[in-house]
């Protein structure tokens, strides 16, 4: 239980912390990179078959390339997200994307989709639409750019969560879960440098600092949920839909009562049910 409960803190810290960036004027870019590569060098040094799994890294090298450009570049556009919108409708359009690997998996892996399920996605999808309805005296900004942003939040996170589940089906026997994850930060760190060097961006201490932290809250999120699940073989939805709730919940009062986000009968209704479909697709 104590992994579970240290997985949510981290996560929920993950989304915080992009506040925490603001208030600082910390370059979320600059911060996004250095992440990167220290949630690298945590999972690498604390990896012990490092060489067996480069014996088949053929397998799942360009893989691991692939989605380290599609982890820095939707981790990007979730920071900025944050900082447009706010920390509840940011998260929920995060969590709710379970939608697409579940959709996804029926289609590729031939997951059952039961009425059940179908009837949370829809109602994952009302959640998101009741989220972004602005109350006339709010100084919520959603226009049509950040609609685009949230959407591809929702689009791309779900994407990165079928990668991990196709991950699961085609390499779990050939490579270990933290030497994957590894490489995708590697990797993601990679492409965040080229792209700084590119636009002749300098790095600050506090985006060093900032990063630093945040690298180190990327990979225990990963880090904890792993050794619970590990600890709850047998349990692994119902391990994912108290984590994937508690978040919403907990960075919603936060938001709320830290940084003053407003909530209206739409917005609390929407998270409701946000929750209530989280909780239906991962134990439906």
């Amino acid at each position: 239980m104590i992994y579970l409960i240290l997985s949510i803190l981290a996560s929920t810290l993950l989304f915080v912390t992009f506040k925490i960036f603001e208030k600082f004027e910390i370059t979320n870019i600059n911060a996004i990179v250095v992440n990167y590569f220290t949630a690298a060098i945590f999972g690498l040094s604390l990896s012990s078959n490092i060489e067996e799994a480069f014996n088949n890294y053929d397998n799942w090298i360009l893989f691991t390339l692939g989605l380290g450009a599609m982890f820095i570049i939707i981790f990007n556009i979730i920071s900025k997200c944050i900082n447009e919108t706010n920390l509840s409708i940011t998260t929920i359009f995060t969590k709710t994307s379970i939608v697409i690997p579940i959709v996804a998996s029926s289609i590729f892996f031939n997951d059952s989709l039961n009425t059940i399920k179908i009837t949370a996605i829809l109602i994952a999808l009302f959640s998101i639409f009741l989220m972004v309805q602005k109350p006339k005296d709010s100084t919520l900004k959603i226009n049509r750019f950040n609609l685009i942003l949230l959407t591809l939040v929702f689009i791309g996170s779900g994407f990165i969560d079928f990668s991990l589940k196709y991950f699961e089906q085609k390499f779990y026997n050939t490579l270990d879960l933290s030497i994957f994850s590894s490489f995708i930060f590697l990797f993601a760190g990679v492409f965040g440098l080229i792209y700084l060097i590119i636009k002749k961006q300098s790095l600050k201490l506090k985006d060093v600092l900032g990063g630093i932290v945040l690298g180190i809250l990327n990979y225990y999120s990963l880090y904890f949920i792993i050794k619970t699940l590990n600890f709850y073989t047998t349990n692994s939805s119902k391990v994912f839909a108290i984590n994937n709730v508690s978040v919403v919940l907990l960075t919603t009062i936060i938001g709320f009562t830290f940084y003053k986000e407003r909530l209206n009968i739409k917005s609390i209704l929407g998270i409701i049910l946000a929750v209530a479909s989280i909780l239906v697709l991962n134990l439906g």
